[in-house]
């Protein structure tokens, strides 16, 4: 265990990111967070109440919709963006019914199917508004409302009432358990205990087909794969809700059910581009299976998103910076190759619900699309997908008992108070040459501790009057006449034979060059590529903006390669993606 600290004491500035990273969130607020049809049409679900036909999940499209949004303005600062937001919280608060709730089942279906799975949603997307609610009467609307939506689950599920397990037969019931998050967040809003005692009773009561998930990840026998449902995205947002519930208890065994769950899911159900689940949406030991060929599809992006929320999460509180090395993993490669710059409203999504490892094309079709609308459907991965590029602010940089932390090496301008203002540069990932140039010299005595990332073998780093050293994933410089230093990690390629994922697959290899994954999109399966594996430089050239890399085979032929995120997009013409090359 490493040892916690308060996330209370963390304190962020503003920040401004470079090009690459600014468009990701400039494209979603235009493309998607903005479109007030959309919002007008996720609030009226709920007048409709359009899942009780089919038990459906219509109803957490506006909350996980409202938490993507919320992150993105917490970094923007957009002000049409925040109009719309607060009109929507608005129209969505007067659909509370008599009986205090918004929920898009009728009351004879309620506490079914996706019922409960829905109302967590709505609940958190109202967490989240709160966070940036610059109006007073809103936010005591908001908590008057979360209380009374959270009061009538309690009068009717729980001991003595509806069993928590009774209320959905999907997936075992982990859909319905991860309302332990909004509960927590909650009783930080309201401290009143009767919600805490709730949380407590949903946690010891949990019985998904027979099994308690939180004592059997204190056990820390079984990996994620093996529980006795292996739903990746709910069994994930169930363990968010422990985070949370750590937070405001400082009971240990919650963090250290957490942690074990993400350190086993790391471990077992991780793949090389940052994905996890290589069956549909569930676990099934990605971590080997991603060298074997199939066509399920896999890497669901409701999937990736949440475990770079959950990393995020577990990070702040544990400064492990393994746990930031793979959200970045998960950023720079699968997250980034789902975004869809050529959208198209109903034709194809702002993100592509499923991505390709192995010999197959782009997932095109919008997963868990359903009917919002004559003409117009909407589907989960499109509607959590901005909440990924939230994650970036929150661990990328920050500040914690004077000492700064940079975790997210891209090009950037940090501002914290008055004194503290520098600029990242120097075109990371595609480059590992960082200038951290300070613009004055701070006022009081503070360290940096700059993250030195997992693939890195090589560096140097050097400036006036420098001294550093290596601890804990970071190094570690003390910021005193330094106005400017030079971070260089050597970025050769690198290649990851698949034996060492999974012992019974010898032929196969992947690429690496830094974080990134290099991928290419018009090999035919029975190809085997001669590589040099003494080979560890590539040309790079750029080319419709788009990076190449060419590296020189064996026989002195050229092998072209793109970065993962690029690959099987082009005009979405069907040519199948591969990461893992059999080689001779």
């Amino acid at each position: 265990m490493v040892k916690k600290y308060n996330i209370d004491d963390i304190v962020y500035g503003s920040v401004r990111y470079g090009d690459d990273t600014d468009k990701v969130f400039r494209f979603l607020e235009e493309a998607q967070l903005k479109d007030k049809e959309l919002w007008e049409t996720l609030v009226l679900q709920f007048i409709k109440k359009s899942d009780s036909a089919d038990c459906g999940w219509r109803g957490e499209f506006w909350g996980k919709l409202m938490r993507g949004a919320c992150l993105v303005y917490s970094y923007t600062k957009d002000a049409e963006l925040y109009d719309i937001l607060s009109k929507t919280v608005k129209d969505l608060l007067a659909v509370q019914d008599e009986f205090g709730r918004i929920s898009t089942y009728k009351v004879e279906n309620e506490f079914s199917g996706w019922d409960v799975w829905c109302r967590k949603y709505v609940m958190l997307g109202l967490c989240y508004f709160l966070e940036i609610c610059k109006e007073e009467n809103i936010r005591t609307d908001i908590i008057n409302s979360l209380k009374t939506q959270l009061n009538y689950f309690i009068e009717h599920v729980g001991k003595g009432k509806k069993e928590f397990y009774e209320t959905s037969d999907i997936w075992g019931c982990i859909n319905s358990y991860s309302i332990l998050q909004p509960i927590v967040k909650i009783y930080k809003l309201t401290k009143e205990k009767r919600y805490l005692e709730y949380a407590y009773e949903l946690i010891e009561s949990q019985d998904v087909r027979g099994m308690n998930f939180h004592k059997v990840s204190l056990e820390n026998k079984l990996a994620p794969f093996e529980y006795s449902v292996n739903k990746a995205y709910e069994t994930i947002s169930f363990f968010e809700g422990l985070v949370e519930l750590y937070e405001v208890t400082g009971e240990e065994e919650y963090m250290v059910s957490a942690e074990n769950f993400a350190d086993k899911m790391l471990k077992t159900d991780f793949t090389i581009v940052g994905g996890s689940g290589c069956y549909g949406e569930q676990f099934n030991n990605a971590t080997k299976s991603q060298v074997v060929y199939s066509t399920k599809e896999m890497q669901e992006t409701c999937v990736t998103v949440t475990v770079m929320k959950f990393l995020t999460q577990l990070f702040l509180h544990t400064g492990k910076t393994s746990y930031f090395d793979a959200v970045e993993r998960c950023y720079y490669n699968l997250y980034s190759s789902t975004i869809n710059y050529d959208y198209k409203i109903n034709v194809l999504p702002v993100f592509l619900s499923y991505s390709p490892i192995l010999h197959n094309v782009r997932w095109l079709l919008q997963g868990g699309k359903k009917d919002i609308a004559p003409e117009r459907f909407y589907g989960c991965c499109l509607s959590i997908g901005s909440a990924g590029i939230g994650m970036l602010p929150k661990g990328g940089m920050f500040i914690k008992d004077d000492i700064i932390y940079l975790n997210y090496l891209s090009d950037a301008e940090y501002t914290v108070g008055e004194d503290i203002k520098f600029m990242v540069t120097g075109g990371y990932p595609n480059a590992g040459d960082l200038k951290i140039k300070f613009e004055k010299t701070p006022i009081r005595p503070i360290k940096l501790k700059i993250r030195k990332p997992a693939w890195c073998e090589n560096f140097s780093i050097t400036g006036k009057n420098l001294c550093f050293e290596e601890i804990d994933g970071y190094i570690l410089t003390e910021i005193k006449d330094v106005c400017e230093i030079v971070y260089s990690m050597d970025m050769p390629i690198k290649y990851i034979v698949s034996s060492t994922v999974n012992e019974d697959i010898d032929y196969r290899v992947a690429l690496m060059r830094g974080p990134l994954v290099l991928s290419k999109d018009d090999l035919r399966s029975d190809d085997i590529i001669d590589f040099d594996f003494n080979c560890n430089y590539a040309e790079e050239t750029v080319k419709e903006g788009v990076n190449n890399y060419t590296i020189t085979l064996k026989n002195g032929s050229k092998f072209d390669l793109k970065k993962y995120s690029d690959c099987g997009k082009k005009n979405f013409n069907f040519d199948c993606v591969d990461v893992w090359f059999k080689f001779k």
